[in-house]
């Protein structure tokens, strides 16, 4: 069996503190971890282990001492304790197969009081692997924007979750710990307490949003990475924004044709009229009241509706008649007169 360099293989010298050495650990660690290279699964599981197995060496002082003076077989003495367990001082190849390499790490990665890494979640389950759940990163979220900003497009400023590297285990979801037991140090790997164990954590972002020219109500806009984070792959999916064009009086709006209500006095509903009625982008716009026009008569106005990839909108005003109040006596004594010129004629008729 070739000789294995564990200082050459997590990169430290020999000389190396043991913050050093947990630290090319957590670094190698992340680097290497088979999900998160789906690209080179095979090459990256081989090399997770080898970093494992060295930093359960040198990261033990005791067992790096035996290593420094005795080489890579330093290992290769067993023992017993009071119960007629046997156990093993160090971890050399030999005792990676089968049952002894799920002991090694469910040994040395055991959390406290009784709780421990599920050797299956923290490698992928070589072998065994059960194929990953689904997981569904898209997320959407309504918008609401204005008749006017869906014609003239606008800006947005959203507040958005995201998911970070957790800073305290460095996105392996695990703290690495050495404690004394009777004159031994012993090290572990502890579920993270500030991810719990995901390797991320949830932040707020604020993003800002373009909201293009014509959109329409109901269409939807896609935010590439900005949904939700696969813990496994560590992908991100999509935000997708649901446009809701709200009615911005005075206008309405049906798909990309916009309605008007405009009242107008019987008089010029007869004699027609030019009038000024508020533009959906904003100051105003002329339009010829037709003389003899009726009551909930429409006026098209074309183009001046919401403009889409498809097609530009209209513009519909509706005429609502309507009778003035408070007739001074001359306005009394026309109608009147109006009256008689009509003769017996009836709208009822």
């Amino acid at each position: 069996m070739d000789y294995k360099d564990y200082y050459k293989i997590l990169g430290v010298g020999k000389n190396a503190t043991q913050e050093e050495i947990k630290k090319a650990y957590k670094t190698l660690a992340r680097q290497y971890h088979p999900d998160l290279n789906p690209d080179d699964k095979k090459r990256s599981e081989e090399k997770f282990k080898e970093i494992n197995e060295a930093y359960q060496v040198l990261g033990d002082a005791e067992k790096k001492t035996k290593y420094d003076q005795l080489g890579y077989n330093w290992d290769r003495i067993s023992s017993q304790d009071q119960w007629g367990r046997r156990s093993y001082s160090g971890a050399g190849p030999q005792h990676f197969g089968g049952a002894n390499f799920s002991d090694f790490f469910e040994t040395f990665f055991g959390g406290q009081g009784g709780q421990s890494i599920n050797l299956e979640d923290l490698l992928g389950g070589f072998g065994n692997r059960q194929p990953e759940p689904e997981y569904n990163t898209d997320q959407e979220s309504d918008i609401d924007i204005t008749i006017p900003e869906a014609i003239n497009g606008t800006k947005r400023l959203l507040n958005i979750p995201s998911a970070d590297i957790c800073s305290v285990c460095g996105g392996t979801g695990y703290r690495g710990r050495t404690a004394t037991y009777k004159g031994r140090n012993i090290s572990s790997q502890n579920v993270c307490p500030q991810c719990n164990g995901t390797g991320y954590v949830q932040r707020n972002k604020t993003i800002e949003v373009k909201i293009p020219k014509g959109v329409k109500h109901g269409s939807k806009i896609k935010l590439a990475g900005q949904g939700s984070i696969n813990q496994r792959s560590g992908k991100k999916g999509a935000l997708y924004l649901n446009i809701k064009v709200k009615p911005s009086p005075p206008f309405t709006a049906k798909n990309e044709d916009l309605y008007l209500e405009m009242p107008v006095y019987p008089f010029e509903a007869v004699l027609g009229k030019t009038v000024s009625i508020p533009s959906p982008t904003g100051g105003e716009i002329n339009l010829k009241i037709p003389s003899g026009s009726q009551n909930d008569q429409l006026l098209k106005l074309k183009d001046k509706g919401i403009q889409s990839t498809s097609r530009t909108g209209d513009l519909y005003v509706r005429i609502h008649i309507i009778m003035p109040a408070n007739l001074s006596p001359e306005e009394q004594r026309l109608m009147e007169e109006w009256q008689r010129l009509r003769g017996n004629d009836s709208p009822r008729r």
